[in-house]
């Protein structure tokens, strides 16, 4: 997956660089401004339809000079946006043209990005190159990164390792480090070092299971686990596949915690007692929460992006619709299997509240966790 924020932020940097030579040049503005602040109100509200429609006004009022420039930058960010790779280079080749060699980092960047969107590879390589050599900001560190997954996906394994090597040893914690583990163990796996390929996928997979790379990295395991002759490290243990749960739990992904505790359950070793943890933890988690109503609406608050008012009016909804018990009884089980039944039109039905749910360990953990 690619992100494209990045490309984005760069655009709007060069048009608050350009727009002042624009302006120098005494050409009226009215249209080209207006469409670019259209575009800018339209990528913020994520209208990808109505910010290349602006974007393409604000070309069509001015078709030279700097003023075209950005409004072909402003189109050429709209169509990557909307993953449109292909008609972003006609863009951007009028753009760099025009543009001052202050800027000419960010340009090569966005070439390349487009290049990499459009399954030009070799391109997209040569383009990311140049505008990683141009010095050490924000769009030639990003350069780097994607220069290694071009090179990969144009086939060239070898110098793409070496190049997402250095930048792992540069930027260990950068926001590209993920993807770039990812890619690096392509990489590695392709020149034939299946052992640093794997270990470096359980590694992510590990640390990371809430981000698409995490979830890449166990498929990629689980691929080539279903091997044969597969080695050891391409199969996560169940402890290592309850670890998953517990991170995922911890930041809300319940759905997914609950698939990786079933899978710890099934792993060679398994994992002893997984789902009885995962309840224990949830069920904690729910205690917690109740009993700390301060720290759980920071939490809210952060983890959402909300203002404090509306974190607090969102757990003062959420908390009284917990059911503490963690059951429901045999009577409710059953008043809703004869409401179903009913629905249906089936006219005679045997079901049970034993044949739909099983409270066995709930009520255990519920046992030890009496409040």
């Amino acid at each position: 997956m690619r992100s494209k924020r990045p490309f984005t932020t760069s655009a709007i940097l060069l048009i608050s660089l350009l727009a002042p030579a624009a302006a120098r040049g005494g050409e009226p503005l009215c249209d080209w401004l207006g469409g670019l602040g259209e575009a800018a109100e339209r990528a913020a509200a994520g209208d990808l339809e109505g910010r290349l429609a602006a974007a393409r006004q604000a070309l069509a009022s001015r078709q030279s000079g700097p003023a075209s420039a950005l409004a072909h930058l402003a189109a050429a960010s709209a169509l990557l946006a909307a993953g449109r790779g292909l008609e972003v280079l006609p863009h951007l080749e009028p753009a760099r043209a025009l543009a001052a060699p202050r800027l000419r980092d960010w340009l090569e960047l966005a070439l390349g990005e487009a290049l990499l969107g459009a399954g030009r590879a070799a391109e997209a390589a040569a383009a990311l190159g140049r505008a990683a050599a141009l010095g050490d900001g924000p769009a030639a560190r990003r350069a780097a990164w994607l220069e290694g997954r071009a090179l990969l996906e144009a086939g060239r394994p070898r110098p793409a390792a070496a190049r997402l090597e250095a930048c792992l040893r540069r930027s260990p914690q950068a926001d590209e480090a993920r993807r770039g583990r990812l890619d690096l163990g392509q990489a590695e796996l392709r020149l034939g070092r299946a052992d640093a390929a794997l270990r470096r996928w359980r590694e992510l997979a590990l640390e990371a299971p809430e981000q698409p790379e995490g979830q890449a990295a166990l498929d990629a395991l689980v691929r080539h686990a279903g091997e044969p002759g597969a080695p050891p490290a391409a199969r996560l243990t169940g402890l290592e596949r309850l670890l998953r749960a517990e991170r995922l739990l911890a930041r809300g992904r319940a759905g997914q915690a609950w698939t990786e505790a079933d899978a710890a359950a099934a792993a060679q070793p398994p994992a002893p007692g997984p789902r009885l943890q995962l309840l224990r933890a949830l069920i904690r988690g729910l205690h917690y929460a109740l009993d700390h109503p301060n720290e759980a609406v920071a939490l809210i608050q952060k983890d959402w992006n909300l203002d404090r008012d509306t974190a607090q009016n969102a757990y003062d909804v959420a908390m009284p619709t917990y059911n503490m018990r963690g059951d429901a009884s045999d009577d409710l089980v059953a008043a809703s299997i004869k409401r179903s039944v009913q629905d249906a039109k089936i006219s005679e039905s045997k079901f049970a509240p034993k044949d739909f749910v099983d409270w066995t360990i709930m009520r255990s953990v519920m046992r030890d966790l009496k409040r």
